[in-house]
C-alpha cells in the first residue's frame, strides 16, 4: 500500500505537469504555436471531466466564461437580443439580419408582405452586403456569413463527437452492434416528428383551428420538427441524468445525426427554385474527402491543413450543387486522427486540436450570432401553427425515439449498458428541443410567407420549455430525479465502493436472489435464467456475464475516484520493479557498501 501511495503521488505529479489545471478534457499547454495534448483513455472520462462543476476552483472570470460556455449562455443571449430587436425595431432588424433570396430584396418590401398583405413594418431596401460581394448568386450578407459559412464550424464540432465515439475508447467502439440501437433511435426521432406533424396538422385543419392557409401550404413545413438542438439538449441531459450517464452520449449521437439529416432535408425538400440541385458538383466533395484522406495518410498533425485544404472544395461543391454548404466540414473532420502522432517532435491529436482551437469561437461567437440572426420573431407571432410545431416536436421525438430504440432491441441490438426504458423516454423528451436547426429549416421552408415563418420559429423557440421543466425538477428536488429516472444502479456501486457488501458466493442464486442482484447492478442486461426452464450451462454463462459487467462498472468508478487508470498503474509498477531489479543486481555485485549512500530502493 505504501508503494501504491508513492506511485499515486508520482502519477499525480506527472499529471499536473502535463495537464492544464483549467481543463482536464484535452490539455492545452502552449509551447510557441504548438499545443501539447494529453487525452483521456476513454471518451466517457473526457465527458465526466467536461461535466464537472466549473466553480469548484472558486469564482473568477475564467470560471464564469467556462460556466457560460458549458450552459450555452451565448446562444441564449443571442436569442434574447434577437427577440428584443425584432419587436422593438422590426424594420432595422430584418434589414440587417434577414435572408436574401436571389437578389430580389430591392423591391421595397423586403419580402415581408405575404399573400395576406401582412406588412411587418419594413420599408427599407435590400440587405447590406460585404463590399457588395455575391457568391454563385448569393449575396454575402450577415445572414449568409453566419448560416452558410460560420455554421460549418458548428457542424464540424458536432461530427467530431461522432467520429470520436466510433474510435477506440469511444462510447460506440467497436462500431457495428453498438451503433445499431442509437441509429434506430435517431431514425425514429426523425420519422416520428414527421408523422406527428401531419397527424396534428390534419386534426387542426379538419377541426377549423388552423385557418388562413390550405393544408398543402401548411404541409410544406414538415421538416421543421425533425432536428434537435445539440447545445440545449446537451445541457438538459447533464442536469437531468447527471455527469457521465450513458444516456448523454446516446442523446448527443442522436442529436448530431438528426441535425445532419435536417440539413439533407433542406437540400432535398426545400431547394431554391431559382437554383435546382446539380449533383455533378458533389464531385468536389469527393475531392475534398480524398484530400483529407491523403493528409491523414501523410500523417499530417495540423488540423488547419485539413480545414484549409479540404474544407473549401467541399464548401464550394455543396454550394454549387445547391446543397446547404454548412455541411462542408462534416465530410472532412472524420479524417482527422484522434490519437496523438508519435512521429513528430511534439505529440499532437489533430481531432482534439480542432475542438480545442475552435470551440470557444463557436460557442461565444458563432452560436451567439446564429441566435441573433435567426431567432428574431415578433411576440405576437404565436398562432395555431406554433402549437403544431411544438406538439410535433414533443410527441414525435419522444414516441419516435422510444419506438425506434425498442424495435432495435427486439431485433437483437440492445440499448447501451445502464440505459433503461425510462431513461430512453426522458431522453426523447429532452430531444424535443428543436431550436437551432429547426429555426434554420423554418427560414428555408417559408421564405415567401413571413407569417408562417414567424409562427414556425416561435414554435421552435417554445420547444425549449419541456426540457427546461425536466431540468428544473431534477435540479431542485433529487427525489424528483429519482422518480423520473427510476432506480439507479450507480448508487449501489457507490455503496459497494464505500464499504457496502456485494453478493458473492459459490452457489447459483435463486430466482429471488437473481432479481435482487439485477436490481442492485442496475444493468438491463443482467438477465438471470430459471434453472427449472434452462440448463445449468445457460445459468452459469448468464451469471458470469452479469458479474463481468458489474466488475467493469466498479473498475471504472474506482479509476474515476482515485484518478489513476489501471493501465497507468501497471506501467508504473513494472517500471518500479525494473528499477528494483537493476539496483539489486548492482548491490549483489558489491556496488553498494550498505552505508548511508545506499539507494533507498536497493535497501528495501
Amino acid at each position: 500500500m505504501k508503494q501504491l501511495a508513492q506511485l499515486k503521488e508520482e502519477e499525480e505529479r506527472k499529471r499536473l505537469e502535463a495537464l492544464d489545471a483549467e481543463n482536464d478534457l484535452v490539455t492545452g499547454r502552449a509551447v510557441g504555436s504548438v499545443f501539447l495534448r494529453v487525452q483521456y483513455p476513454t471518451q466517457n472520462q473526457k465527458l465526466l471531466a467536461k461535466q464537472r462543476d466549473v466553480f469548484a476552483k472558486g469564482v473568477s472570470l475564467t470560471t464564469f466564461f467556462e460556466f457560460a460556455q458549458k450552459y450555452a449562455l451565448p446562444l441564449v443571449a443571442g436569442i434574447i437580443l434577437a427577440l428584443v430587436l425584432a419587436n422593438a425595431r422590426a424594420g432595422g432588424y430584418r434589414r440587417w439580419a434577414g435572408a436574401s433570396h436571389g437578389g430580389d430584396d430591392d423591391d421595397g418590401d423586403d419580402g415581408l408582405v405575404d399573400d395576406h398583405g401582412d406588412d411587418h413594418g419594413s420599408s427599407h431596401g435590400g440587405h447590406p452586403t460585404v463590399f457588395g460581394l455575391r457568391v454563385h448568386g448569393h449575396d454575402v450578407t450577415l445572414h449568409f456569413l453566419v448560416n452558410d459559412v460560420l455554421m460549418a464550424l458548428f457542424f464540424g464540432l458536432a461530427v467530431k463527437e461522432i467520429a470520436e465515439a466510433f474510435q477506440p475508447g469511444g462510447s460506440l467502439y467497436p462500431p457495428g452492434r453498438k451503433a445499431v440501437n442509437p441509429l434506430c433511435g435517431t431514425l425514429g426521432g426523425v420519422l416520428g416528428p414527421i408523422a406527428a406533424y401531419f397527424a396534428v396538422l390534419y386534426a387542426g385543419t379538419a377541426s377549423g383551428l388552423l385557418t388562413g392557409y390550405d393544408y398543402a401550404q401548411y404541409a410544406r413545413g414538415w421538416g421543421i420538427p425533425t432536428a434537435t438542438d445539440i447545445s440545449v439538449a446537451w445541457v438538459a441531459a447533464i442536469c437531468v441524468f447527471g455527469a457521465g450517464h450513458v444516456a448523454i452520449n446516446y442523446l448527443l449521437l442522436c442529436a448530431v445525426i438528426d441535425d445532419g439529416l435536417g440539413l439533407v432535408i433542406i437540400a432535398v425538400a426545400y431547394p431554391d427554385p431559382d437554383a435546382p440541385v446539380q449533383p455533378a458538383w458533389l464531385g468536389l466533395v469527393l475531392l475534398a474527402m480524398a484530400l483529407a484522406y491523403g493528409l491523414r495518410r501523410a500523417r499530417c498533425a495540423r488540423w488547419e491543413a485539413y480545414v484549409a485544404l479540404a474544407g473549401p472544395p467541399a464548401w464550394i461543391g455543396l454550394l454549387w450543387a445547391s446543397v446547404h454548404p454548412s455541411l462542408a466540414l462534416v465530410f472532412v473532420v472524420p479524417f482527422m486522427p484522434l490519437s496523438p502522432e508519435a512521429h513528430v517532435p511534439v505529440h499532437r491529436s489533430p481531432l482534439h486540436d480542432f475542438e480545442e482551437s475552435v470551440k470557444g469561437f463557436v460557442d461565444f461567437g458563432v452560436l451567439f450570432a446564429f441566435g441573433v440572426v435567426n431567432a428574431g420573431v415578433r411576440v405576437d407571432a404565436v398562432g395555431g401553427f406554433t402549437v403544431v410545431i411544438c406538439l410535433s416536436l414533443l410527441l414525435g421525438k419522444a414516441l419516435g425515439m422510444t419506438l425506434g430504440s425498442n424495435l432495435a432491441t427486439v431485433l437483437g441490438f440492445p440499448r447501451p449498458d445502464g440505459m433503461s426504458h425510462r431513461h430512453l423516454v426522458v431522453a426523447g423528451v429532452i430531444s424535443s428541443v428543436g431550436l437551432t436547426v429547426s429555426l434554420f429549416i423554418a427560414g428555408e421552408a417559408f421564405t415567401a410567407k413571413p407569417t408562417l415563418e414567424a409562427q414556425a420559429k416561435m414554435g421552435a423557440l417554445l420547444s425549449v420549455f419541456p426540457p427546461l421543466v425536466l431540468c428544473g425538477a431534477a435540479v431542485a428536488d433529487p427525489r424528483m430525479r429519482d422518480r423520473l429516472l427510476g432506480p439507479d444502479g450507480k448508487k449501489d456501486d457507490d455503496a459497494t465502493l464505500e464499504g457496502g457488501s456485494n453478493r458473492s458466493g459459490g452457489t447459483l442464486p435463486t430466482d429471488d436472489d437473481a432479481s435482487s442482484a439485477a436490481s442492485t447492478a442496475g444493468d438491463p442486461h443482467a438477465v438471470f435464467v430459471n434453472e427449472e426452464d434452462e440448463d445449468l450451462e445457460a445459468v452459469v454463462v448468464s451469471n458470469i456475464e452479469s458479474s463481468l459487467l458489474r466488475i467493469q462498472r466498479l473498475e471504472a468508478k474506482i479509476e474515476e475516484r482515485v484518478g489513476l487508470s489501471r493501465s497507468a498503474s501497471i506501467d508504473q509498477i513494472h517500471e518500479h520493479q525494473s528499477r528494483l531489479r537493476k539496483d539489486r543486481k548492482s548491490f549483489d555485485r558489491g556496488s553498494f557498501d550498505g552505508g548511508d549512500g545506499m539507494d533507498s530502493s536497493a535497501r528495501s
